[in-house]
């Protein structure tokens, strides 16, 4: 059955209830949407929503997609799943091309977006109720445009748990709300130290905090990307930022909002903070005073230029690293996320 010929039968048939799943070929034979009502338990109150997920994009090489929406918006959902089936079905093609997504990357729409006034970032997908979601699948969050820039200048990972701060939901929301507030990115991006400093985008990079250690780790080759960035730097007491992703193996992640006067962080259900991830490492070479400290959703690193030049040697030869600074041992480690 085609999926329109699908969408026919189901809209304007009986009523689609709650818990059903409904499946919608998007392509003879290959592409696949899976689709159901059902509620999630946000913030202590229970929500409706509406959960599409494909199958058949991960024979291409792509991560299955997975998109929830809240049941509060006026988007029509025979126009909704017209869109989702055009975008699925180009990444499709992408993907067939080598061109693939991944948590941390961003879909910037120009006249026909999915949404009216939305972009889309990809976060990890988590379970829904009744419908089998694939492994390492990826769902995709409505952002808005002033939210876009605030990924572009500060990172996915401060994104993703300022909403998760926001919402009470480890490590972000994995639904999407048209209606929910936006996030205040004029002060976010006015009173964080992230913007005024030069920095490089590097999610397979985690930084966490566990026990006294701070540790930066590196999925194996990068250091050529390393290597390209510092040949860029202008002087080597440059402060630079590495803005990070959000380790899976933590069980807990700093989170920032303007205001926020001490360090918190957010954590999944039954997580104990022994593991924190940050959402970014911020490097002061050259310092007289070594120091290592958590600031905003993230860590810096104050060094001194012996330090630095073991950092940016580290970085740059794939190899590891350990330092004492003001009672923490800061490490570089390479495996892969």
């Amino acid at each position: 059955m085609s999926l329109w010929a699908s969408l026919r039968k189901h809209l304007l048939g009986a009523p689609r209830t709650s818990g059903r799943v409904d499946r919608f070929e998007v392509e003879p034979g290959g592409l696949v949407v899976l689709a159901t009502r059902h509620t999630l338990q946000v913030q202590g109150a229970r929500i409706a929503c509406r959960s599409y997920v494909t199958r058949g994009l991960a024979a291409h090489g792509q991560l299955e997609m997975v998109f929830t929406l809240r049941e509060n918006s006026t988007v029509s959902e025979d126009a909704l799943l017209r869109k989702l089936a055009s975008l699925f079905s180009r990444f499709r093609q992408l993907a067939e091309e080598g061109r693939t997504v991944d948590v941390g990357d961003v879909t910037i729409f120009g006249e026909h977006r999915l949404v009216p006034g939305m972009h889309v970032l990809y976060t990890r997908a988590s379970p829904i109720p009744g419908l089998p979601v694939p492994s390492r699948a990826l769902s995709l969050l409505l952002i808005t445009d002033r939210e876009l820039e605030l990924v572009q200048r500060c990172g996915p990972a401060r994104m993703m748990t300022a909403l998760g701060k926001a919402y009470s939901h480890y490590p972000c929301p994995s639904w999407s709300d048209v209606q929910r507030p936006e996030l205040p990115v004029a002060a976010m991006l006015e009173q964080s130290l992230l913007p005024r400093v030069s920095h490089s985008r590097v999610w397979s990079a985690r930084v966490m905090k566990q026990d006294e250690d701070i540790i930066l780790r590196i999925a194996p080759g990068q250091h050529t990307q390393f290597r390209q960035l510092f040949d860029q730097r202008s002087e080597e007491t440059q402060p630079f930022a590495l803005l990070t992703g959000i380790d899976d193996a933590a069980d807990g992640c700093l989170a920032w909002a303007p205001g926020q006067t001490g360090p918190v962080a957010i954590t999944p259900p039954g997580g104990r903070g022994e593991r924190i991830s940050g959402c970014f490492l911020l490097v002061l070479p050259g310092m007289e005073q070594e120091e290592a400290r958590v600031h905003e959703d993230g860590f810096i690193w104050s060094l001194s230029p012996a330090s630095s030049k073991a950092l940016w040697t580290a970085l740059c030869e794939g190899q590891g690293l350990a330092l004492l600074v003001g009672g923490h041992r800061l490490r570089v480690e390479w495996a892969a996320p």
